[in-house]
């Protein structure tokens, strides 16, 4: 699947490569947003240097999850 969000993806990688290749040509940084942690390190390592990660909502819902839980929901 090209737009496998596990960057397992041949034509995907090769993509993101062309992205940081590209900037870094033209002397900017690679950017992309990254949903979890994971994604964010396999970025980090195909070169990207500015990564946000998560979102405000997804950092209330896990706080809220572990909130309920240590309570006994």
């Amino acid at each position: 699947d090209v737009c496998s969000s596990d960057l397992a993806g041949q034509e995907l990688r090769a993509a993101l490569r062309a992205v940081v290749a590209g900037a870094a040509r033209h002397g900017l940084i690679a950017g992309i947003y990254a949903g979890n942690e994971h994604l964010a390190i396999g970025y980090r390592d195909m070169g990207f240097q500015m990564i946000p990660v998560g979102s405000d909502m997804g950092f209330m819902k896990a706080a809220s999850a572990r909130v309920l839980d240590t309570l006994g929901r």
